[in-house]
């Protein structure tokens, strides 16, 4: 006589149940990661790790599936809105948060390697969280990330959002925000949302209207970058500024 772990009716042996399936699946994910890291794991993967928190009985990979193929990279899907992402079908107040906390917590950590030392030592990291700052990857917006005189970060803001392929800049709120930060030296940042990282006749002429106003009040433009879907175009690099 074999001894069998499930009860036999007809002599058959009956489904497992969905929820030991959810279970075993969610374990097996979590060893793997504890085991080789996040690099190991796809993108669903890893979203799915975060919606473990916020879904607990609930197998999230179609949903995990369903936001990547929505929203195409993880940056776009973590740098939208709050409450948009709440609205997405089967995620939730409590799913989003998830993400943003996700979003939130790579921002803490990038800021804290740009802070280390000068901010220009640092272009990949620099980039990566402009990207992450963006509240929204589909319209344009300009960034201002504030140093001192030895290029170490002081801070940031966001002083401008626009359309898909215009935003306005003031150099007012630029001067105002830098003397509150005692900065003597700026890098701008904005976003080109169709894709292409290749300045305009208008961003080139921006900037030098900008170096004009700023250059009597001792603040100088260590750098203007613009960033595009897969690349990223340096004014500094370009011998603009």
């Amino acid at each position: 006589m074999k001894f069998s772990p499930f009860p036999l009716k007809n002599g058959t042996i009956p489904p497992i149940n969905k929820q030991m399936q959810h279970t075993g699946h969610r374990q097996r994910l979590k060893d793997r990661f504890f085991q080789n890291g996040a690099m190991a794991l796809h993108d669903y993967e890893l979203l799915e790790l975060i919606l473990f928190l916020a879904i607990p009985r609930k197998d999230v990979k179609p949903l995990a599936k369903a936001l990547l193929q929505h929203y195409q990279t993880l940056n776009n899907l973590l740098t939208q809105q709050t409450n948009d992402l709440a609205l997405f079908p089967g995620l939730g107040q409590s799913g989003a948060l998830s993400l943003k906390l996700a979003q939130g917590l790579a921002l803490k950590i990038t800021q804290e390697t740009i802070s280390e030392s000068p901010i220009l030592n640092h272009p990949q990291q620099l980039t990566h969280y402009a990207r992450l700052r963006f509240p929204s990857p589909h319209v344009e917006q300009f960034l201002v990330f504030y140093l001192n005189d030895q290029g170490h970060y002081l801070g940031d803001k966001i002083l401008a959002s626009g359309t898909l392929d215009d935003v306005l800049i003031c150099p007012r709120e630029i001067v105002r925000t830098a003397l509150s930060y005692n900065a003597t030296g700026i890098i701008l940042v904005h976003n080109h949302p169709h894709g292409d990282a290749t300045p305009s006749a208008a961003d080139i002429e921006t900037t030098k209207q900008l170096v004009h106003v700023l250059t009597p009040l001792r603040i100088k433009i260590r750098d203007h970058l613009i960033i595009g879907r897969a690349d990223t175009f340096s004014f500094h690099e370009a011998g603009y500024v």
